[in-house]
């Protein structure tokens, strides 16, 4: 399995290994996101794959591994592939979909301030939005998901940067505020 470094897990996703030989998210109706994958080994894909990227370009904010993922003909059969049902975790050599609380996008939650499926269903956060990521202190007082990020990154011996109440809240209140008073 591959997952982004910006995202995290929030539950146990262990049946997503049988779930086939390719398994993603679609979003944007029929774009691989590829935040959260399952590939099954393969040096022939490997290979393939790199030669791929080294003939594509340099990488830069429009050619990224999205726009390159959704660019190789090969995985294009995922937009008709059958959903992959945790439930029902039946093995498969061919390619799923996987269903998107693999690969729950911040987006969606800001857009509507609630999630569609209970929190016991999101079994991974994708922070895609770009600059706003939990890395950034300024975002916690505006992005509440961010704290979920906080939360496990104190479970990890990383501790530098750590936002707290006064550089995670009040700094960028006050910041917000003097931004105010100058319009």
């Amino acid at each position: 399995a591959y997952i982004d470094a910006n995202a995290i897990v929030l539950n146990n996703i262990d049946n997503v290994f049988l779930c086939g030989n390719f398994c993603a998210v679609l979003r944007s109706s029929d774009m691989i996101n590829p935040g959260f994958m399952v590939l099954s080994p393969s040096v022939e894909i490997a290979s393939f794959l790199h030669r791929e990227w080294k003939q594509s370009g340099p990488f830069n904010e429009f050619r990224n591994s999205e726009t390159f993922m959704n660019s190789i003909a090969m995985f294009r059969p995922l937009k008709y592939a059958m959903m992959f049902d945790p439930k029902n975790t039946v093995g498969s050599n061919d390619f799923m979909r996987l269903p998107f609380e693999y690969n729950l996008d911040v987006l969606l939650y800001y857009l509507h301030s609630t999630w569609s499926i209970p929190p016991s269903e999101h079994m991974i956060l994708h922070y895609s939005l770009g600059p706003v990521r939990p890395s950034k202190w300024w975002t916690y007082p505006l992005f509440n998901l961010n704290w979920k990020w906080n939360d496990l990154r104190k479970h990890t011996s990383v501790t530098a940067n750590e936002p707290t109440i006064i550089s995670g809240v009040c700094i960028p209140a006050v910041f917000i505020f003097l931004l105010f008073l100058t319009h």
